[in-house]
């Protein structure tokens, strides 16, 4: 039903909120100098930032053509 429909969204926005909100306050507590002076050194792996890159295009593109191509299916 509907209700169930708003309840599930519901729950999947404040898993939402809840994840945004620790990346917020980790990066706020990591590049504050008052409280942690010494900053973590963070290393972006340039190999895995490909990847990721290329499986979101063929994603992206796949989910695009089960759109555009839905109604053959049928």
């Amino acid at each position: 039903t509907g209700k169930d429909l708003h309840h599930d969204i519901f729950f999947f926005l404040i898993l939402i909120l809840v994840f945004v909100s620790r990346m917020l306050v980790r990066t706020l507590w990591h590049f504050n100098e008052q409280t942690n002076p010494i900053a973590q050194r963070i290393i972006h792996g340039t190999t895995i930032e490909i990847i990721q890159t290329i499986f979101l295009l063929i994603d992206r593109w796949f989910g695009s053509c089960l759109l555009g191509f839905g109604f053959l299916l049928n």
